[in-house]
């Protein structure tokens, strides 16, 4: 990536679950699946937060878009939305590796 150069924003995005989420979460994981699925052309990457081997404790993505309200519309369609306790949103500015859209 040279300095200066174009390339589409990333939003930081991480989710925390509620105290009562694990109870919820396995009803709503095919959804919320289907979910990331259908915005996959849109995540960089993403995954659980929390040890491998204990409960998550929310989840975390990198979405390729500019405008914060692109990422909270994505989170307010995830079926997991009722279980979040807190929702973080933050403009991302990927260094390294480069983004594959860096020109």
């Amino acid at each position: 990536m040279t300095d200066g150069a174009a390339s589409a924003g990333r939003l930081l995005i991480r989710c925390e679950f509620t105290g009562a989420a694990l109870d919820e979460r396995a009803a709503r994981r095919a959804a919320h699946l289907a979910h990331v699925a259908a915005n996959a052309h849109r995540i960089a990457y993403g995954g659980l937060l929390g040890e491998a081997d204990g409960p998550p404790i929310g989840v975390c993505y990198v979405l390729v878009a500019d405008d914060p309200e692109e990422g909270r519309r994505f989170v307010a369609d995830d079926p997991y939305r009722p279980l979040y306790a807190t929702i973080a949103i933050e403009p991302l500015q990927q260094r390294f590796p480069p983004p594959e859209d860096a020109s």
